[in-house]
């Protein structure tokens, strides 16, 4: 049950990244989230959580920056089969660099996190 708990939380964030990428284009435009600020921003926070949900999981920053890499590329392959999206080089770095400084800020701040924050991250 204990690592169930672990990871739920990175995949129900996977399974909402998943269900972002299946909107179509005119959908998002329709709800305004095709404006370039709003997708990259979007793009950075959703792997940001990613990330930060893996390392809860595994309990290794290197391979949670992994683990998001390779998801960031199975998400861009998958918006090539979403009427009205495409896969996007820039996208891909900008997901792997957010989830990169998620797992750098984890790993360097640890010491001055937020006890509530710690005990989270240590389910």
């Amino acid at each position: 049950m204990r690592v169930v708990l672990r990871w739920l939380p990175a995949l129900l964030t996977g399974l909402f990244i998943f269900w972002l990428s299946s909107q179509t284009g005119p959908q998002l435009k329709q709800v305004g989230l095709d404006k370039d600020e709003i997708h990259i921003v979007g793009h950075f926070w959703m792997f940001f959580v990613l990330s930060v949900c893996l390392y809860r999981a595994i309990k290794n920053p290197f391979i949670a920056v992994l683990i998001s890499f390779i998801y960031a590329v199975t998400d861009e392959y998958h918006q090539t089969f979403v009427f009205g999206r495409s896969a996007s080089l820039k996208d891909l770095l900008n997901d792997t660099l957010s989830a990169s400084a998620a797992a750098l800020l984890i790993w360097k701040s640890y010491p001055k996190l937020p006890k509530i924050l710690k005990n989270w991250l240590s389910v």
